[in-house]
């Protein structure tokens, strides 16, 4: 709000250096060489949106056996998304409470709603093939959706796409505790601090 009426160049810059600054201490060695703001469009129902470029130097760890781990994407998303890298709240001693048999609070009106929607798109060179990439569950409950789509490079390309989808409420829901909500939810967002696993060929691991 603050840069509502800065040129979209001047806006460009801010987020730069902001940027640089904040993910200096998650990733290291983290260079973002430029980034482009481009304000919303409401006609065409279209948010505003950021693209950074840049790099990260040797981003990939050997774990032996053609194994590598490549841990900055999963770290840049969890960090855009705001996750908190221990999860979320400690777990609390709660006091029993006695519920009416059937009683249910609608959602709509009980709870505060949350909505966390992260898509990831890995370009991978023609030598490198996915061995794992980060998982979780798919949990449907009265207070949390989230579910997971991958998909494995196409036959053209090496590409592979990561999307999540998290919807999940606060409020009186008496089929699970705070405590174990609190739990469901970390269990979902541990993915996030997760490594990408790779591997390389043989031939390329000699050249």
């Amino acid at each position: 709000a603050a840069m509502s009426n800065a040129s979209p160049t001047r806006i460009s810059e801010r987020l730069r250096e902001g940027l640089t600054e904040r993910f200096r201490q998650v990733i290291p060695g983290l260079q973002i060489d430029q980034s482009r703001y481009t304000p919303p469009d409401h006609r065409q129902h279209a948010g505003a949106s950021i693209r950074l470029e840049g790099s990260v130097p040797d981003p990939v760890t050997a774990l032996g056996q053609n194994l590598y781990s490549l841990e900055a994407p999963m770290v840049l998303l969890a960090e855009l998304a705001d996750l908190p890298t221990d999860g979320y709240a400690d777990l609390v001693r709660e006091r029993p409470v006695v519920v009416p048999t059937g009683w249910k609070v609608d959602p709509c009106c009980e709870a505060q709603h949350h909505r966390l929607r992260t898509r990831l798109r890995l370009a991978l060179p023609k030598q490198w093939q996915i061995d794992r990439l980060p998982h979780f569950d798919a949990v449907q409950t009265d207070w949390l959706d989230a579910t997971l789509a991958n998909e494995a490079p196409a036959a053209a390309g090496n590409t592979v796409h990561w999307d999540a989808d998290l919807t999940w409420s606060r409020g009186r829901f008496p089929s699970q505790s705070a405590n174990e909500r609190t739990a469901l939810l970390n269990g979902v967002v541990a993915a996030y601090q997760e490594p990408i696993l790779l591997q390389r060929d043989g031939d390329a691991a000699r050249r």
